[in-house]
């Protein structure tokens, strides 16, 4: 990992905001020492949890791991069939229906048509350091589709097979000593579910 170039920003009541830009926008990280040889591996599995989020939310599962519900009627399109005797006639369809239309799948996996962009690809990290990172959704649209779609069903945060896959990654990339006592302090565990859909709540 190539060593960013940080900026700090002062504000006016004396608090610093150190951030540096990465491929996708700027990144928040700490004002003090870093070291980026930890932050690349923290890093690494951060984003193979983005990755889990995306293949959970891609297979329409929920963060239990159970199927989301089916797709309503909500959201159709009326389709022009004939025209009979001068009078056109239209035909009712489904959601599921028009995505399955537009090669989109037919299944609530929160992908469908945006003039700004898809909701799962504003997730990304906002926060590194070399002892932890934060996913966020980072743009406030994307946020606000991201809470309503969680009322309807459930959806940010690692279902029990992705959680066994992140330790799985976890001591891969760290000393198996170190993955456990991220399980145990939550950070990986059963604990981050409930604790990413406090953290989805707040922002949006």
């Amino acid at each position: 990992m190539t060593i960013p170039q940080v900026i700090i920003k002062q504000f006016k009541d004396g608090r610093q905001v150190a951030r540096f830009r990465d491929t996708q926008g700027l990144v928040r990280t700490s004002t003090g020492r870093v070291d980026w040889v930890k932050a690349a591996d923290i890093r690494m599995l951060a984003e193979y949890g983005i990755q889990l989020q995306k293949e959970q939310v891609a297979a329409g599962l929920g963060s239990d791991g159970t199927p989301m519900p089916a797709l309503k009627g909500g959201g159709g399109r009326a389709i022009f069939v004939a025209r009979v005797n001068g009078k056109a006639t239209f035909q009712y369809q489904g959601y599921a229906q028009w995505k399955a239309n537009h090669g989109l799948q037919p299944i609530r996996d929160l992908y469908g048509p945006g003039k700004d962009g898809h909701m799962l690809d504003d997730i990304r990290i906002n926060y590194l350091d070399d002892r932890m990172a934060h996913i966020s959704i980072t743009r406030a649209s994307s946020r606000t589709k991201a809470w309503a779609n969680e009322k309807r069903a459930p959806w940010w945060g690692w279902s029990p097979a992705s959680i066994q896959k992140m330790v799985q990654k976890s001591s891969e990339i760290f000393p198996q000593s170190v993955a456990d006592v991220l399980f145990s302090m939550g950070l990986i565990g059963a604990q981050a579910v409930a604790a990413s859909g406090r953290f989805l709540r707040r922002v949006a």
